[in-house]
């Protein structure tokens, strides 16, 4: 018996002077409010071989001044509510840490990946390590390192990722419920033809999103789309582009120069916003496969006006180039443009046989324009068949004082004839104009829209011009100059069907394949 005794003080004495337990199996409490408290400076718990699981809601697991240390491959679960306020899990080197209920109190420390984190009044701080990657259900008080994403689960079922690449040169992993500030979201963005810059996507919710429009709003504006083509979604749903305000039927319009988009009908509170922006250049329009598009069909020449730089512009389907004084390089309808100073500017081309209308009566013209001045008294021409007799010209379209689209021709006797509209345009807004000769019709469409109200009967053939075409003005001497900008001027020796008139006018990319 005194043995025995001896052996027990024996044991306390030995736990007493190392303060330290080695357990290699289970250790089991069985009290109604089990606790195992080590006392002391430097006490530790070794679990060699096994996981630490605490299953009921009264049980815990007390450190006062120390560490809980785990060895590699083992886990720590804690199945219950964590913390209270002011509680901290802290100093933590976590490869993966799962939260699955709101937490009160903060985590501090670093992790690859975090799931499940519902921040409840708490927060979570993650400092040191490469990249973090945080699944969520609500974003606020969460503090990333250098790089990070953070991916929530609001509203939205589907997740959009990389949601402004390389524009920002930041990562922001958002789903569509999460509201963020969009205001300086492409700040400085600037978009380079078929590099990783040239698509850029603006996102938000009507009413939520800081910065974006409210219910019964329908214009957007962002300077970074300046230039660039545009896609519009409206909760998924890819909305059509339309050149002209109408209430007849839902779609958007787009103004390249202002970067502005108009919808109808009016953004709804809550609607789901996503705008693609991206460079015209990037983009081909195909036909079917084995098929070419009609619009090649008696094309005569096309200046895309694509130059960026010198005093030279090319024919996109022949030889016929040219040259201008003209501003080069500018934002065009479709790619870049040429601007007209209305001073003296002006782009021609050379006669050459390939240009010829001779014994024409059928004739297409058409071009973008966006007038930087109106009302001018001499009004200003916009394309020109010019001719080196004193009769002029063999072909004018232009734009009187009053404003308004006026075709003249003249047939191989020298008679003027003369279509006319009241077509009333107005500064900075892009348009798209076309001038007919059908054989003894003429005929001018605004945007795909004919808008002639009063025209000559056109007789004979066409004045064979022997000079120049003229871009911007009627001759190099004309008092008539351009003010503003000319995109895609193009000429057919054939009367477009109105069905390539309307593609022509909603096109926003080159459609000549």
């Amino acid at each position: 018996m005194k043995k025995a005794l001896f052996t027990f003080v024996l044991l306390i004495a030995v736990i007493a002077c190392n303060s330290q337990i080695i357990y290699k199996r289970d250790l089991t409490l069985q009290k109604t409010t089990p606790a195992l408290n080590l006392l002391g400076s430097g006490a530790t718990i070794n679990f060699n071989g096994s996981d630490v699981v605490l299953t009921q809601s009264s049980n815990t697991l007390t450190m006062t001044g120390g560490d809980f240390a785990l060895g590699g491959g083992y886990s720590l679960l804690l199945t219950g509510s964590i913390g209270a306020t002011g509680s901290r899990i802290t100093k933590g080197w976590f490869t993966d840490l799962e939260v699955t209920n709101a937490m009160v109190g903060s985590i501090t420390g670093n992790a690859a990946t975090v799931t499940g984190f519902t921040p409840a009044g708490g927060t979570l701080t993650l400092a040191g390590a490469d990249a973090v990657t945080i699944t969520t259900t609500a974003a606020s008080n969460i503090t990333l390192p250098t790089s990070g994403t953070i991916a929530t689960t609001a509203q939205v079922a589907s997740s959009i990722t990389d949601d402004v690449p390389d524009m920002i040169h930041d990562s922001i992993n958002t789903r569509m419920g999460q509201a963020i500030d969009i205001s300086t979201l492409l700040s400085g963005y600037t978009g380079v033809a078929g590099g990783v810059d040239s698509i850029a996507r603006l996102q938000f919710i009507v009413g939520t999103t800081t910065g974006a429009p409210e219910e019964g709003d329908s214009v957007i504006t962002h300077s970074a789309f300046a230039g660039l083509d545009v896609e519009v979604y409206r909760d998924g749903a890819m909305e059509y582009y339309y050149t002209e305000a109408t209430n007849a039927f839902k779609h958007f319009r787009f103004n390249s120069l202002t970067g502005t988009t108009t919808v109808h009908p009016p953004f709804v509170d809550k609607e789901q916003i996503i705008i693609r922006a991206f460079e015209p250049t990037i983009l081909k329009t195909l036909s079917i496969e084995g098929e070419e598009s009609t619009l090649l069909n008696d094309i005569i020449a096309c200046w895309k006006l694509d130059e960026t730089s010198g005093t030279s512009f090319n024919d996109a389907v022949g030889t016929n180039h040219g040259t201008t004084t003209a501003t080069v390089g500018v934002t065009g309808r479709i790619g870049r443009a040429q601007r007209f100073d209305g001073l003296g500017d002006y782009a021609r081309v050379p006669y050459s046989s390939s240009l010829s209308v001779s014994g024409l009566n059928t004739l297409t013209i058409s071009s973008w324009i966006y007038l930087d001045s109106i009302s001018i008294a001499n009004g200003q021409n916009i394309f020109c068949l010019k001719t080196l007799g004193v009769t002029y010209w063999s072909a004018l379209l232009r734009i009187d004082s009053g404003n308004d689209l006026v075709f003249y021709t003249k047939n191989t006797s020298g008679t003027t004839f003369e279509s006319a509209t009241n077509s009333n345009l107005v500064a900075s807004t892009w348009y798209h104009v076309v001038a007919v000769l059908d054989a003894t019709e003429m005929r001018i469409y605004l945007n795909g829209s004919e808008m002639t109200t009063a025209s000559d009967t056109f007789s004979g053939t066409l004045l064979p011009f022997d000079d120049y075409v003229y871009i911007g003005t009627g001759s190099s001497s004309s008092v008539s100059y351009m003010r503003g900008i000319t995109d895609e001027p193009t000429i057919w020796g054939r009367v477009l069907t109105e069905g390539e008139i309307t593609t022509l006018a909603g096109a926003t990319s080159y459609p000549y394949n």
